[in-house]
């Protein structure tokens, strides 16, 4: 028994539109780009507020050598600069939700503490996040192999709602044919 060429194409098809789908969402969404460093935008809360100039006391503040401008993957004009120092790096973890970092420097004594907000999720906010894997496993008993791809297209606080698509593939000699889902629905984290 032969595999039916209209149903390979019809399954074929499907999975180029979602990886199409997906492809344009991300590219609209971009995530940072890993290992290096780029200038964080300020806070929402922080960004229409003037910066006022404020007097040092200390004849020095405390930073990290130069050396940490390379290890943290700064920006070349960073690095070269002399005149610029870090005075601290923190790690955040990746939740889900956003951070606000604040980096405060005490003027008496020259000491950097950074703090991280976790801020609340907005009740409502466009979201394309996505993720997409390939699983083996048992269709019916059966080896099979499995794409499924998520699209989330906007939240209600940390509640996503978006589209959803799978296609199950037999691997083993047992004529099955494949099988695929498309549909909506909710998900949240856990």
């Amino acid at each position: 028994m032969g595999l039916d060429k209209s149903k390979l194409w019809t399954v074929g098809s499907s999975v180029a539109t979602l990886a199409l789908i997906y492809s344009v969402v991300r590219l609209n969404n971009a995530p940072l780009p890993i290992r290096l460093a780029v200038l964080a935008k300020p806070a929402p809360i922080v960004a229409k507020i003037a910066k006022v100039d404020t007097p040092v006391l200390t004849k020095t503040v405390k930073t990290l050598p130069p050396v940490v401008k390379r290890k943290l993957h700064l920006p070349p004009p960073v690095q070269a600069d002399v005149d610029q120092h870090v005075i601290d790096a923190v790690v955040v973890p990746a939740d889900g939700h956003s951070h606000t970092l604040t980096p405060v420097l005490n003027f008496k004594t020259g000491v950097t503490k950074t703090y991280v907000r976790v801020n609340p999720d907005p009740w409502f906010s466009l979201n394309f996040d996505g993720d997409a894997g390939l699983y083996l496993g048992l269709y019916n008993g059966t080896p099979a192999l499995r794409f499924q791809a998520r699209q989330s297209v906007f939240k209600i606080t940390s509640i996503h709602f978006g589209g959803m698509g799978s296609i199950t593939q037999p691997i083993s000699g047992v004529p099955i044919p494949p099988s695929g889902f498309i549909g909506l629905g909710i998900w949240g984290p856990w």
